[in-house]
């Protein structure tokens, strides 16, 4: 088997610090190993319990945790079904070089700065389903995060999550038509000029990314094993 794209690393390593920010700011107590970041305690809806940070074969010791957990297996090396774990999907890591992006349409981008405006972005983000409260203020104040909204006449119509680590920009929670998402890589952009930015995607989502400059890195896979 051939080693994996190295940028994957600096991709996984992106995402865990992010699933850290939002662990920690709903009072988890995440922390980071070697090969690992894991949050043994319960997990933010639509977050892993732990997110592998090099390509390794099995984790068995760290993750037999009792009740559920869910492992971002980085590199789709691991094999977790012998404890009780399914594959819940797979997608492609995905990256693009700090290279100039046209902007679409009349929508304005800005940051959300506040308590007020974050709980109008989660509104938005989750469109008609039930409200979640998912996303606490106190990621505000970390410098390293940001949330982007694309508004058109006052409404939030688009946007996503910028995560800044030393090497990259990760770019998450993309909400809205297809023809907004130029928009909001280059807010992102803005929020990290020179930096490569990363993500993951799948079908048509990841296609998409592609006809914007994205090149697929390598596959990663979700595990999820429920207690009931």
């Amino acid at each position: 088997m051939s080693a994996p794209d190295p940028r994957i690393a600096l991709a996984a390593r992106n995402n865990a610090e992010w699933c850290d920010a939002v662990t920690r700011s709903r009072g988890g107590t995440s922390r980071f190993e070697p090969e690992l970041w894991i949050n043994p305690g319960e997990a933010p809806p639509f977050y892993p319990n732990a997110v592998t940070l090099t390509p390794t074969p099995e984790l068995q010791a760290i993750v037999a945790a009792q009740g559920d957990f869910a492992v971002k297996d980085s590199f789709a090396t691991l094999d977790l079904a012998p404890l009780g774990f399914e594959s819940l999907f797979e997608a492609m890591w995905i990256w693009r070089h700090a290279a100039p992006l046209q902007r679409d349409g009349p929508a304005a981008w800005r940051v959300m700065r506040d308590a007020a405006s974050l709980a109008r972005w989660e509104a938005a983000w989750r469109g008609d389903e039930p409200a979640l409260d998912l996303f606490q203020p106190a990621l505000l104040e970390a410098h390293e995060h940001t949330f982007m909204a694309g508004e058109v006449g006052g409404r939030i119509v688009a946007g996503c999550v910028a995560s800044r680590s030393a090497e990259v920009v990760g770019i998450s929670n993309l909400f809205g038509p297809a023809e907004r998402t130029a928009g909001c890589l280059a807010a992102v952009q803005d929020f990290a000029p020179g930096l490569p930015v990363v993500g993951y995607e799948a079908g048509a989502a990841l296609e998409a990314m592609k006809s914007l400059g994205f090149q697929a890195l390598g596959p990663l896979r979700v595990w999820l094993r429920k207690s009931g």
